[in-house]
């Protein structure tokens, strides 16, 4: 049987998604549609462990680096960017979506409906209740108002929260159950995107040696010069690109709160917190996937078998 148009590889960070996604990509002669969240942002490189020139080179890659830490970037632009990408490609060819922002596929999958507008009383108010309450607080609104959201992102970027509480707050709506309803986003030749074939695939790797792997690719990171990297745009730190995992420990440090060897056991600790939020969500939403051990020697195999099954 002929390959599905779309292929998804998903997984929590560390888990191998990249090498295993260029892997199928040359046995298809498939593309590469990246659906991570951090590596859209072209100033950033090691602390969001962009693919190496070397893995880019090998396969043709879509939305890796194409954006600027000053703009701004939505599941809808992504899906909106797929759309594209897959009316510029040729038909009968591949289009192997990779990454660990479940929310993206999630988005595409489904849909979404437009996000209504904030007014400039609503957000005041929240902002005020984050200023006067702080991180914890907010944390434990989300969490009340839309456990799904809080589930899978990454519960310590203020902005995120308050826009989900700023929904709440002007609309009564959760968000999470703003991209199940029956609006959708169209292609140019009108199909639902949320009806298009994906064929699903989570790398599901054991627990230990995840945690391992993701400790070991921090000390590289620092290796590889992360600090420099986050010196060099600790001035940018208030924007919403940075204040993620692995620069804002470092921009802490920066401000004396901590030593450089504490800064680097919470990033450790906080991707750690980050993959299983990520396992969590897989699990939840991709149960219907094909579920393979990437450690194991007949999983490519059975990727293979699978897609074209």
């Amino acid at each position: 049987m002929p390959s599905p148009n779309l292929i998804s590889i998903s997984g929590p960070t560390a888990s191998g998604k990249t090498k295993l996604a260029i892997q199928l990509a040359q046995e298809l002669k498939a593309e590469i549609i990246s659906f991570d969240s951090r590596q859209i942002y072209n100033e950033l490189n090691i602390g969001v462990a962009r693919p190496s020139e070397e893995e880019l080179a090998k396969v043709k890659h879509h939305l890796i680096g194409h954006k600027s830490i000053h703009e701004k970037y939505s599941a809808q632009d992504f899906v909106k960017e797929v759309e594209s990408i897959k009316s510029k490609v040729k038909s009968q060819k591949p289009l192997i979506l990779v990454g660990g922002t479940g929310f993206f596929l999630f988005a595409l999958e489904n849909g979404l409906d437009e996000l209504p507008d904030i007014s400039e009383d609503t957000r005041n108010k929240v902002q005020q209740e984050f200023d006067r309450y702080g991180l914890v607080y907010m944390q434990e609104r989300v969490k009340e108002i839309d456990p799904v959201s809080y589930s899978q992102m990454e519960i310590t970027n203020p902005r995120r929260l308050q826009r989900i509480v700023e929904i709440w707050e002007e609309t009564g709506d959760v968000y999470s159950e703003l991209v199940s309803r029956d609006s959708r986003l169209h292609g140019n030749d009108g199909e639902k995107l949320s009806q298009l074939e994906i064929k699903n695939i989570v790398l599901d790797i054991p627990r230990e040696i995840l945690y391992e792997r993701i400790n070991r690719r921090v000390d590289e990171m620092i290796k590889y010069g992360l600090v420099e990297e986050a010196k060099h745009y600790f001035p940018d730190r208030n924007l919403n690109a940075l204040n993620t995992v692995g620069y804002k420990e470092l921009f802490a440090y920066f401000d004396g709160e901590m030593s450089l060897e504490e800064a680097i056991d919470k990033i450790k600790q906080h991707t750690r917190n980050y993959a299983k939020r990520q396992i969590t969500w897989n699990k939840k939403y991709l149960a219907y996937a094909l579920w393979v051990n990437p450690l194991s020697e007949k999983t490519f195999q059975t990727i293979v078998d699978y897609v074209h099954s």
